[in-house]
């Protein structure tokens, strides 16, 4: 008989296991599986669990999976934007994950036909450039077409949904931006704006300190 390992609920590569198939095949175990790009298949299970099988058979049957597959990694999986997907998956629906309580906690998802098909989502955002990492445009928007982008970590930390905002002079920066501006200490700034007892304004706290 094949190996009785449960691997339900599983991912190999592109599939994931969703259960046990019964075949006629006294020596081997078969598994139902869903693909990154919607299909379902039926695979052996020392196939996926070797490593062999990585997808319904879509890698390598067009450009685009040929693009895909060029962002993976030997085990088909472990590519910058595949990792990613999975993070902002796991932030909008696993309620283990760290982070969950600021995703999905709040109610922020993502769209359908991305969490479904890690080949939408590569097709619709492109490879992830050097330095950059997955952020949303619109920080109460979910993960979708639109509301996503490959962004710095200094373009990242100037869009947090925590970040002060100052207006001075007709010009609206963040607190840190107009700490490096006006060579004030960004401690000393944010004390003065949201921790003193009297807090005070941006033009206050430069006309203080002169």
């Amino acid at each position: 008989m094949g190996n009785l390992v449960n691997i339900a609920r599983q991912r190999f590569g592109l599939l994931t296991v969703k259960k046990r198939v019964n075949i006629l095949d006294k020596k081997r175990v078969w598994w139902k599986c869903k693909c990154d790009c919607g299909r379902t298949s039926v695979v052996r299970s020392d196939q996926i669990r070797s490593g062999h099988a990585k997808s319904c058979g879509c890698l390598g049957k067009s450009n685009l999976d040929s693009t895909i597959h060029g962002h993976t990694s030997l085990n088909g999986y472990r590519s910058k934007e595949y990792q990613a997907w999975q993070n902002a998956r796991e932030r909008c629906y696993n309620p283990k994950a760290v982070s969950y309580s600021n995703y999905g906690g709040r109610g922020i998802g993502m769209h359908s036909k991305w969490r479904h098909s890690f080949t939408l989502f590569l097709k619709n955002m492109g490879p992830c450039p050097s330095g950059c990492t997955l952020e949303r445009i619109d920080n109460d928007g979910n993960y979708e077409l639109g509301n996503c982008r490959w962004a710095t970590k200094q373009e990242q930390m100037r869009n947090r949904h925590d970040n002060v905002w100052l207006e001075y002079h007709g010009r609206e920066l963040i607190l840190t931006d107009w700490a490096r501006e006006l060579d004030i200490p960004r401690r000393r700034l944010a004390y003065l704006i949201r921790e003193k007892a009297t807090p005070m304004t941006l033009a206050e706290v430069v006309n203080e300190i002169g």
